[in-house]
């Protein structure tokens, strides 16, 4: 990650990844959707998209 100062706003900072960490974040993003597809590979399409749905649902609940 590199940081620089805002060429508009100097109170500010720009925050940028470096080429070493996209290509990390390329990599982590791989290995994440091939752990999805292995987790996922015993259900039907449509159930596989059910689960999916709902943890989403319950990771997005704002909670009581």
């Amino acid at each position: 990650m590199s940081r620089h100062p805002d060429a508009d706003d100097r109170r500010r900072n720009v925050v940028e990844l470096t080429t070493a960490g996209q290509d990390t974040l390329q990599q982590a993003t791989l290995a994440s959707a091939d752990a999805e597809r292995a987790l996922l590979a015993p259900l039907s399409p449509q159930a596989a998209q059910q689960l999916r749905d709902s943890l989403r649902a319950i990771v997005t609940h704002p909670g009581d």
